[in-house]
């Protein structure tokens, strides 16, 4: 396994601010939150979205909602995170 430069760790984490996370939510079918309460997403100028369980009071960035959502560890998130922009 190849591993990335800092050059390249960078440049993945300046697109990770740039990910909509609302519609990231919308093609992943994530409206609710494990526990069944509903979620609420924001995004913030220079920052990944962010996202909130308004029941259970889960939260976090956009790494760690893929993360939550598809089962993913940290680096099967980011990996996902820069195909899913890429396609954007």
């Amino acid at each position: 396994m190849k591993h990335a430069t800092t050059e390249e760790l960078l440049a993945r984490f300046k697109m990770l601010e740039k990910v909509d996370i609302f519609r990231l939510a919308r093609e992943l079918k994530a409206e609710r939150c494990q526990c069944g309460g509903d979620l609420s997403f924001q995004m913030q100028t220079g920052r990944a979205g962010l996202y909130l369980c308004q029941t259970c009071g889960n939260s976090g960035d956009v790494v760690s909602f893929v993360r939550e959502t598809l089962s993913m560890d940290y680096a099967e998130s980011v990996a996902y995170l820069t195909e899913w922009s890429e396609r954007q």
